[in-house]
């Protein structure tokens, strides 16, 4: 009978411990759990901060100025909010629609500052936020699904022992 001493010293020295089936299902259940539960998290935070500076484009004069531009980029934020809170399935297109809103916006008020006064400020430089969320937005599902990806791979390479 080997000693519990020498068990876990075996344990240490093996890089490869076999799980019987009921412990690979734990581990895969417990890896989508927690896949859940911080793409829910994610979401939520990104949705907030992609919505918090839209009433700077409503209410700040500067953005005022150009009411077509703060349309749109309201529109691309809450777009974007609205993209991270569906599922990926139900709104394909969106997130490429948002990418390119955001690349029109900042391309937009590049265009229309520099033909009024010339000097971009650091308030400009808002005009930009609804690209730089959409591309964040994009990475984000990106890592998604290859969290996804790398769950079902764990999923294909399980093997049944039973009663082991």
């Amino acid at each position: 009978m080997i000693s519990q001493r020498a068990e876990r010293r075996r344990r240490k020295l093996s890089p490869i411990e076999y799980l019987d089936e009921q412990e690979q299902e734990e581990t895969i259940a417990k890896f989508q759990n927690r896949a859940v539960a911080q793409k829910k998290i994610y979401r939520l935070c990104f949705s907030i901060v992609t919505v918090l500076p839209s009433p700077l484009f409503i209410f700040k004069r500067h953005y005022r100025e150009h009411p077509k531009l703060a349309l749109l980029a309201l529109v691309s934020l809450v777009s974007i909010a609205y993209s991270m809170r569906v599922s990926r399935t139900r709104a394909p297109l969106l997130r490429k629609l948002n990418l390119i809103f955001g690349l029109l916006i900042t391309v937009a008020a590049y265009l229309t500052i520099s033909k009024s006064n010339g000097t971009i400020t650091i308030a400009d430089s808002l005009w930009a936020f609804p690209l730089t969320l959409s591309i964040t937005a994009y990475i984000i599902e990106r890592w998604f699904d290859e969290v996804d990806t790398e769950i079902s791979k764990l999923m294909k390479y399980r093997y049944d022992l039973r009663g082991a």
